[in-house]
């Protein structure tokens, strides 16, 4: 009887059509699994990041490699079933990273190492530093607010990151714009913003326009789940009129703009304020496109 010997790599493939932001050593790979196998077939599992696009991969000989199937998941956890050929002594599998065919699903927008994707001021106020992209000066307030905001728009998304916020004196505070627009001859950006800093934390602001806060988020609650000085998760969560954050896990806000004239689409920028020796970081910055 001839047994047919099953290898699983878990080594994000380099390969031509995945951009420099899916090879990138700064960020994580998906892991590949068995979850199950029978005479037949058998049951892949990869485990990765929420909403990103995997593929499985599959070769005879570690040579040429074929796609056997490519999925998502909100979870982070995908499956695939795929059968088993008698015909071959050994069959080789390996999970990556793909943009998917119909434009819906999540991919990384900072590679960790460039700036490509984004635009702003990255000579004095952002730079890179450990797979992060970190903004401010602990010396020096910053005179005015600065924003470094992505080339691309987007409409229905999830937008996940961690940051971290460390700062001295001041008013220490930054924030994720997200349906936003460039003040044409300005440093400003316009739109939605979710909000971090003491007092602060996870609420829903709208920068340049209306200049208040739209929602307010338990303080008390959040600073009970947050890292200080340390790295956090935020999920920003804009589906239609309905926007949601949580931080940590946590849930911030849930609100419902009453107003049909707010576009629902725009650029995504981070903010670092002005007034205070602080610095604002961000890495493993991923959106999820939504229908």
């Amino acid at each position: 009887m001839k047994t047919t010997r099953i290898v699983i790599t878990a080594v994000l493939a380099i390969v031509p059509s995945l951009a420099p932001a899916q090879t990138s050593d700064c960020l994580p790979g998906p892991r590949l699994a068995v979850s199950r196998q029978g005479p037949n077939q058998l049951q892949l599992d990869v485990t990765g990041d929420p909403g990103i696009n995997y593929a499985i991969e599959r070769s005879g000989d570690l040579g040429q490699w074929t796609p056997v199937a490519t999925n998502r998941s909100s979870s982070g956890l995908v499956s695939f079933t795929h059968p088993i050929s008698s015909a071959e002594q050994q069959q080789f599998f390996r999970a990556l990273r793909v943009n998917s065919a119909d434009g819906l699903g999540g991919t990384f927008i900072f590679d960790g190492k460039t700036f490509v994707g984004w635009e702003g001021d990255t000579v004095g106020t952002f730079h890179i530093a450990d797979c992060a992209i970190a903004g401010g000066s602990l010396v020096q307030p910053l005179a005015e607010n600065m924003y470094l905001c992505t080339t691309r728009r987007y409409t229905n998304f999830i937008l996940r990151l961690e940051f971290k916020l460390v700062g001295t004196s001041g008013l220490v505070n930054s924030g994720v714009q997200f349906r936003s627009e460039r003040i044409a001859g300005t440093q400003d950006v316009s739109g939605y913003q979710a909000d971090l800093g003491d007092g602060y934390w996870g609420d829903l602001y709208d920068q340049s326009r209306r200049n208040s806060t739209l929602a307010a988020a338990n303080q008390t609650a959040v600073t009970a789940v947050l890292s200080t000085n340390d790295w956090n998760g935020y999920v920003i969560q804009a589906e239609g009129a309905r926007l949601r954050f949580w931080i940590n896990g946590y849930q911030t806000i849930d609100y419902t703009e009453p107003d049909d004239t707010i576009p629902r689409q725009g650029i995504i920028g981070l903010q670092v304020h002005s007034g205070g020796t602080f610095e604002a970081s961000f890495r493993r910055i991923s959106v999820e496109v939504l229908p």
